[in-house]
């Protein structure tokens, strides 16, 4: 899925994706690097478990406010985030 903004949210399918998921993650399209952004416990939680966590994987432009906007939602839509910014510089 390519992430446009909360607009995407006020698509039905988009929006249960987005609220049935277990995990949110942005997928950077310039570094393919995947950043958490929700469902930090769900993935401690399924450490040796059967059942797989639902992952929604969004494309994301890290050169943009895309991931401002896909934590932002997710604080909004799920009620926290967990994203931590990396220190790129170490």
């Amino acid at each position: 899925m390519c992430w446009a903004g909360l607009e995407y949210l006020m698509v039905p399918q988009w929006r249960t994706a987005f609220e049935k998921a277990d995990v949110i993650l942005g997928i950077d399209v310039l570094t393919d690097r995947e950043i958490l952004v929700f469902g930090r416990a769900a993935l401690i939680a399924s450490t040796g478990m059967t059942d797989t966590p639902r992952v929604l994987r969004i494309s994301i432009d890290s050169d943009s406010d895309e991931l401002e906007l896909l934590v932002a939602a997710c604080e909004a839509f799920r009620g926290h985030q967990d994203y931590q910014a990396v220190d790129d510089e170490s």
